[in-house]
């Protein structure tokens, strides 16, 4: 499984991720589901197993490092084949914000695969963040990067840059492409028609009429349920300008300025 037609795409939550979804499920040649609650688990424990037990698996078990990582790429693959839309697909897109964790690892258990990036101003991720009310099911409070805005920016940054180190490792433009936001809020045939190329597949007009396409939500996507209703927008870019405090926008400035620079954002 060399991961051939099949895409992973992560990003910091609140940056674009369902309508990224809803757009690519509306061209007739590809699956993207929604979060499939399995990755990055699969792949990080492929490399924490890998690396514990180092050639141990060779000298008493006669497995091979390589098989190790193809049974693990099996595993995945089969796991997200489960869908029956996937199977009448000839791509497979993975859409789970925290697979940025995983890209690295992913790249190796699929030298095929494509990845996907989706990048959001961290202002308008943090000022997004602190709407929601997101809890831990553990104890019921609200996640800290929900709450309070250092948490948030931290949490935005540290994503972004856990995307970035994935990008420069990777390092091969067919195979990881980043989509801002912005950009496909203020020029969204132009990025689209890029998208589409990136990902080697003819673009259909219908994907700019995604908001005709319905599909079934799932969990915290509903949230996005009447940004999908319509047509791409650049009205929430900038929200952060009258959601967030002076304090709140020196504060993420500060926590997260190298994160928004290296991704050329402007800083006032």
């Amino acid at each position: 499984m060399t991961g051939k037609g099949l895409v992973f795409a992560g990003g910091a939550p609140r940056s674009g991720l369902t309508l990224l979804r809803a757009i690519l499920s509306a061209h007739p040649h590809v699956f993207c589901g929604p979060d499939s609650g399995i990755l990055p688990g699969l792949p990080m424990q492929w490399r924490e197993f890998s690396g514990r037990l180092g050639d141990l698996h060779e000298k008493h078990f006669a497995l091979q490092p390589g098989s190790i990582r193809k049974n693990f790429s099996n595993a995945i693959w089969k796991l997200l084949a489960e869908a029956p839309a996937a199977w009448e697909k000839r791509l497979v897109v993975e859409k789970t914000p925290l697979n940025l964790l995983a890209f690295k690892d992913l790249a190796i258990l699929f030298p095929a695969a494509k990845f996907i990036h989706v990048v959001r101003d961290g202002r308008d991720v943090v000022a997004s963040l602190l709407q929601r009310d997101w809890r831990d099911p553990q104890t019921g409070a609200p996640f800290a990067h929900v709450t309070d805005a250092a948490a948030a920016a931290h949490y935005w940054s540290g994503l972004a840059g856990i995307g970035r180190q994935a990008e420069q490792t990777i390092d091969n433009p067919q195979r990881f492409h980043v989509l801002p936001y912005e950009r496909l809020a203020d020029k969204p045939a132009q990025t689209l028609h890029a998208l589409f190329e990136f990902l080697e597949e003819p673009f259909d007009d219908r994907v700019n009429k995604f908001y005709d396409n319905e599909i079934p939500l799932v969990g915290i996507e509903c949230e996005s349920r009447p940004r999908l209703a319509k047509p791409i927008s650049d009205d929430r870019v900038g929200r952060w300008r009258n959601d967030l405090s002076s304090a709140q926008r020196d504060l993420v400035n500060n926590i997260g300025g190298d994160m928004l620079r290296a991704f050329g954002y402007r800083m006032n």
